[in-house]
């Protein structure tokens, strides 16, 4: 419960106090440090039990295995697929999907491949899931997508991830007819007024250029979040739209959405690249309200916006306010000045970033 809870250190408190301990209590423990982001002490307190013969079980390994992929210990995770093997745990599903997603997270995709190849009865949608992901991290879009055809042939029933990563694998021009196919088969399947799918096709239209398709999936979600929004600001942004992406913003208002830095970031973007400088600084006066401004990446668009609308006495201002630069920062101002034609000023700014000075 304690684990659970996130209080560690009164879980740890009570596993110490124990007279007796068993297999269940072990395996509390070695959740509650996994769950918790501890995962040297889930893998050393399985050390104990090895040394102190405390019988294991699927779950102690399950929670051992993806200890060692928050931390990468690749030796460890082989040596329990080996006692695994050993103790014939290999035909629980959800140790196989740990190992899988274990090899998969350590870098050896080879054994997280011929390990799913080798499961017979593949009908877990998590493991293809898995798999799935797995192909998306080495960056193998293509394989992944055929993966997701291998899935439907055989039958096992996609969820809300399988979707989700599938159409993150065709956010690609070139496979934007693969993502339009398992649009098709989303809506068969019920899954459209899945607010994640629903996000993940609009991301994927955006990005493929295609807003004709984005507007109507956004058009008819029941009830978008921040993501939506930003998702179609951004695609509206990207794709040279900006007067669609100031409209949108105006809406994103008027519904009673409340715009976070993403929303901001992108409609400063617009008003910066179509010279619109009363909306930029209606956007500005907004960001300060609500305490945006301090945000480092709301201030270095904020001094893009104004360089590209030749006010540089605002854009001077903004870089001042802002608290701890980086070399963004630094950069977007003397390419500011550059642009507008004050080479001495930026020459003198160059200067003064290479002592450091300043936060940088």
């Amino acid at each position: 419960m304690y684990g659970k809870c996130g209080c560690l250190l009164r879980a740890e408190k009570v596993f110490d106090e124990m007279i007796e301990r068993n297999i269940f209590t072990y395996n509390a423990m070695l959740g509650a440090y996994v769950s918790n982001g501890e995962f040297w002490e889930a893998i050393e307190l399985y050390a104990q039990m090895r040394i102190l013969e405390i019988p294991v079980d699927a779950h102690t390994f399950s929670c051992v295995l993806k200890a060692c992929a928050g931390v990468k210990d690749l030796f460890v995770g082989r040596e329990i697929h080996a006692l695994a093997i050993k103790f014939g745990f290999v035909c629980n599903d959800i140790l196989v999907n740990s190992l899988v997603s274990m090899y998969s997270k350590c870098n050896d995709f080879s054994a997280a491949q011929l390990l799913f190849h080798r499961v017979s009865g593949r009908g877990d949608v998590v493991l293809w899931n898995l798999m799935i992901s797995a192909y998306m991290v080495n960056g193998m879009k293509k394989e992944a997508l055929r993966l997701l055809v291998e899935m439907w042939n055989v039958g096992v029933t996609p969820s809300t991830y399988t979707f989700v990563a599938a159409l993150q694998a065709c956010e690609e021009p070139i496979l934007g007819s693969s993502g339009m196919e398992i649009h098709a088969v989303v809506l068969k399947s019920g899954f459209c007024r899945d607010i994640y799918v629903s996000n993940a096709l609009l991301i994927m239209y955006t990005r493929c250029g295609k807003l004709d398709e984005a507007e109507k999936v956004f058009m008819h979600m029941d009830e978008g979040d921040n993501v939506s929004w930003n998702s179609m600001l951004s695609g509206y942004v990207q794709n040279g739209l900006h007067d669609e992406a100031l409209n949108l913003f105006t809406e994103i208002l008027s519904a009673g959405q409340k715009p976070d830095q993403v929303s901001i970031i992108s409609i400063l973007s617009a008003c910066g690249r179509s010279g619109k400088l009363l909306n930029g600084m209606e956007v500005h006066a907004f960001a300060l309200k609500h305490e945006l401004d301090f945000e480092l990446q709301v201030g270095n668009t904020l001094m893009d916006m104004y360089a590209k609308c030749t006010k540089l006495s605002y854009m001077d201002s903004v870089f001042h306010r802002i608290p701890c630069k980086d070399c963004i920062s630094w950069t977007t101002i003397i390419a500011g000045y550059v642009q507008n034609n004050f080479h001495m000023k930026a020459l003198e700014l160059f200067r003064e970033a290479q002592t450091g000075r300043n936060g940088c």
